[in-house]
C-alpha cells in the first residue's frame, strides 16, 4: 500500500523511483483482498501488485531504505551490509520518531482503511522531505 499511495501522491512527478520489496517473501503472490478494496477507495488499482524478496542488488541500488517497523529495519541491516546508511523506518525518517507503521495483515478492513490513512499521512510529508532534499542538493 505504501508504494502506491507514495507513486499516486507524486503521479506527476518522476524524479525518484520506487520499489516494494519484502523480507519474508516465500513465493510470489498479490495482494490482500483488503488491501486491494481499501487501495480501490482512494482510486489506485493494486491487483496485480506481485511480492518481491529484498536483495543485496536492491539496497546496493537503493538510495534510502525505508520499512514499516524497527524489525524489519533490523532483520535488512543484520542480513544486507549494502543497506548500511541508508534505512531507516518510514517514521523514523519522516518524523524522527520511534514509531512503528501498524501491520494490518489479517486484521479486518477497518484496520487496512486505518493503516492506509496512518501511510498516506507519512507519505505526503516523506514527499516534502524528498522535494525539499532534491532542491537543496540541485543548489548546494
Amino acid at each position: 500500500m505504501a508504494k502506491a499511495l507514495f507513486e499516486h501522491r507524486y503521479k506527476n512527478i518522476k524524479k525518484f523511483s520506487i520499489d516494494s520489496v519484502g523480507l519474508f517473501v516465500m513465493s510470489k503472490s498479490s495482494a490482500s483482498k483488503e488491501a486491494i478494496e481499501t487501495m480501490a477507495s482512494y482510486g489506485i488499482d493494486i491487483k496485480t501488485h506481485i511480492s518481491n524478496q529484498i536483495t543485496p542488488d536492491h539496497a546496493t541500488e537503493a538510495g534510502l531504505i525505508l520499512t514499516m517497523t524497527d524489525g524489519h529495519k533490523l532483520a535488512i541491516l543484520n542480513s544486507i551490509k549494502q543497506a548500511e546508511g541508508k534505512t531507516y523506518t518510514l517514521y523514523e525518517y519522516v518524523k524522527n520518531t520511534a514509531q512503528n507503521v501498524s501491520d494490518p495483515f489479517g486484521r479486518g478492513s477497518d484496520i487496512y482503511k486505518e493503516t492506509a490513512e496512518e501511510l498516506d499521512q507519512l507519505i505526503c510529508e516523506l514527499i516534502k522531505i524528498l522535494q525539499n532534499t532534491k532542491e537543496e542538493n540541485k543548489h548546494g
